[in-house]
């Protein structure tokens, strides 16, 4: 626990603000450092999924998922070059934990240690001993010039990434991968090789991507953009997906029951809406019926939303493709990226509220093993009209990829 460090978290935070790193802090226990076991608290997994570098959650338990990388503890005059293993064990419930090698030289119980990434390898500071502190402080130092570097090598991925955008815009129209609204997204990704997967961390080096249709160049997108996937708080929840599908599911022209609808603040045909509880900080979806008093169906905490949409959107290209053809001919040119980062994520609420953000449900039932149905969903989609993307992400800088 943080709270049980022998150094300030004030001080270690205006530190690290001082010096420009954005960290992860963890405090190592005895205990920790003789079992060689460190928890990875909720800071810890958001810092590495924020920047793209492991994602917990989407990680499997057991030795055979472990993942080891390079990690490096900087001292004030020397580095320990080293690995740290992030992994979920087999018992219990998997609870994400990590270790570092060599950890025990390093730090002693109750050490106060900032935790950051540098492209595939951690970095370890001991905030705890003065001599680390004072080279921190140090502009000239060897540990300050190894920052910086590091801060340039981040920029360096978007560069990246422009460049490589540039030369998918430089082939012109391309067909699409995938038929279907997702033919936009997974083609350019496709293009830029990165591999499909669940994994909620970003896509490109850090960097979340998401694309759009438009249909002439300098157009805003007519449908709205998906922000984030994230499944209800079911245990507060009035029903759970079996529950909702039941309940306000619908069967289409096969006889599947089926429940494919956006909520926003006013009730839609099958009268479910959503509705903010400012009292208890909650995002609500609720059921109006023809008759009678307003019911609960579903909800999700609004600190857990604004915290996934710094994790998922601490820096997003949004691509936009002119789109021609229709199904399997459909093609699309790049021609734009708008660059945003650190999103406004007290701004999530009021959106919400006026209707500029919404939630689609997508679902329906396939067979259970033992009779009754089983949901089959495809996320609980919040997403957002491209016309306010600039109130939820401050000084956004838009990129023509092709000569005009």
């Amino acid at each position: 626990m943080l709270s049980a460090t022998n150094f300030p978290l004030t001080e270690a935070a205006r530190l690290l603000a001082q010096a420009g790193i954005e960290a992860a802090l963890f405090v190592p226990t005895a205990t920790g450092l003789g079992k060689r076991i460190l928890d990875a608290h909720a800071g810890v997994r958001s810092h590495l999924l924020e920047t793209g570098f492991h994602d917990f959650d989407g990680q499997a338990q057991g030795p055979n998922h472990r993942k080891v990388v390079r990690c490096t503890l900087f001292g004030a005059t020397s580095e320990i070059d080293t690995t740290a293993s992030l992994y979920r064990p087999v018992t219990k419930t998997g609870d994400p934990r990590f270790w570092i090698s060599r950890l025990g030289t390093y730090a002693s119980p109750n050490d106060l240690i900032a935790l950051t990434v540098d492209g595939e390898r951690l970095i370890g500071l001991n905030l705890s001993r003065p001599e680390i502190r004072a080279t921190l402080a140090d502009p000239k130092s060897g540990l300050r010039q190894e920052i910086s570097q590091l801060h340039a090598r981040r920029n360096a991925n978007e560069h990246e990434l422009l460049a490589r955008l540039r030369d998918v815009a430089s082939a012109g129209f391309v067909r699409t991968r995938r038929v279907g609204d997702t033919g936009v997204g997974v083609t350019l990704e496709q293009l830029l090789g990165i591999q499909e997967n669940s994994s909620r961390a970003p896509d490109f080096l850090g960097i979340e991507l998401k694309s759009t249709r438009i249909a002439r160049r300098g157009a805003e997108p007519r449908t709205r953009t998906t922000l984030f996937a994230q499944i209800p708080d079911w245990s507060r929840s009035a029903l759970d997906a079996v529950g909702l599908l039941k309940s306000y599911g619908y069967q289409n022209d096969t006889g599947r029951l089926q429940l494919y609808c956006t909520l926003n603040p006013t009730p839609n045909s099958l009268g479910l809406f959503l509705e903010i509880d400012d009292r208890l900080d909650n995002l609500d979806a609720r059921y109006r019926p023809v008759t009678g008093p307003d019911r609960d169906a579903l909800i999700w905490g609004l600190a857990n939303l604004r915290a996934v949409l710094r994790a998922k959107h601490r820096q997003t290209a949004w691509v936009k493709a002119e789109c021609r053809g229709t199904g399997a001919n459909e093609e699309f040119h790049y021609v734009e990226v708008r660059l945003t980062q650190h999103p406004l994520a007290s701004n999530l609420t009021p959106l919400l509220v006026s209707g500029a953000i919404t939630v689609d449900l997508l679902m329906h039932e396939v067979p259970a093993s033992r009779g009754g149905i089983r949901v089959k969903d495809h996320g609980y989609l919040f997403k957002i009209r491209p016309s306010e993307i600039a109130s939820l992400f401050p000084r956004p800088r838009t990129i023509a990829l092709v000569e005009s």
